[in-house]
């Protein structure tokens, strides 16, 4: 029988996710961020594919995961995974197999930072926290689930959180790019931490607010440098994805595209969007 065995106790505890059987253990490789773009080269991927917020809709999840492996992109989610849709059990399960085999990676958003904060309460049977309707939602699939599938969830959620960080920064041929799940900041660009804290995490996983309306503001774009490109997802602009250029040369790519914000959540929209090398 095959066992996959996987280490869940702190962030930075190693370099290997191990499968074992009887004595031949295989290794996944744990991803080379300092060398992003040649380690996902020298896996064998003919470039990244960004796959925007998911939001639940596992269904299309599944869809785009396999676009994006037919195209034989490696698949980068941008965040917000969980919450709202109706399926985050299994968004969870499709991104472990993919991180648990060095076949794809991603970027925390506010989703993950509020699911593991009550994942954590609730273990200590000291919920405590404000919940909207979107983790929710969340929490209610999870507590229809019986002891050992919550077991497996948090076990794998807490695999995804250890193995993903607040950004991804790589040179791609003349330019320079960034995956980060809503926002950046001049700081980040040359950061290479897994986490932030203080004001680059709350940039990087909920974005820029007007102090006066509290509403979404997007200044942080005019300060992306000539050929730097970001990446976000967090805010539903289009139903296709959309660039936007400063004045200075950089480019900022939304793709998040609807997933489970619109239609009541019947339908997801998620976007690929490929950065070929």
């Amino acid at each position: 029988s095959m066992a996959t065995v996987i280490d869940v106790r702190g962030f930075d505890y190693g370099d290997q996710v191990e499968t074992t059987e009887e004595n031949t253990i295989e290794v996944a490789q744990r991803i080379n961020y300092k060398n992003f773009r040649e380690d996902i080269i020298q896996r064998g991927f003919d470039g990244i594919g960004v796959i925007s917020d998911v939001h639940g809709m596992a269904i299309d999840l599944k869809d785009i995961i396999d676009q994006c492996l037919e195209q034989n992109l490696f698949p980068v989610q941008i965040g917000n995974l969980v919450n709202y849709g109706p399926d985050s059990n299994n968004s969870v399960d499709q991104i472990y197999k993919l991180i648990s085999r060095g076949d794809g990676a991603m970027v925390l958003g506010d989703c993950e930072h509020n699911l593991h904060r009550w994942l954590q309460q609730w273990q200590n049977n000291n919920v405590r926290m404000n919940i909207d309707s979107g983790l929710q939602k969340t929490i209610d699939q999870f507590l229809r689930l019986n002891n050992r599938e919550q077991n497996q969830f948090i076990n794998r959620f807490n695999m995804i959180w250890n193995h993903s960080r607040h950004h991804i920064v790589f040179e791609n041929n003349h330019e320079k790019i960034m995956i980060v799940h809503a926002g950046c900041s001049i700081k980040m660009w040359d950061n290479p931490t897994n986490r932030f804290t203080g004001f680059e995490e709350r940039r990087a996983t909920l974005g820029q607010f007007d102090n006066t309306s509290f509403e979404y503001v997007f200044d942080w774009i005019d300060d992306i440098p000539p050929n730097h490109s970001v990446y976000v997802g967090h805010s539903f602009e289009c139903l296709e994805v959309e660039t936007v250029h400063n004045n200075q040369g950089g480019t900022c790519i939304f793709v998040d595209t609807g997933s489970s914000k619109i239609l009541n959540g019947q339908i997801g929209y998620i976007s690929l969007t490929p950065i070929l090398f």
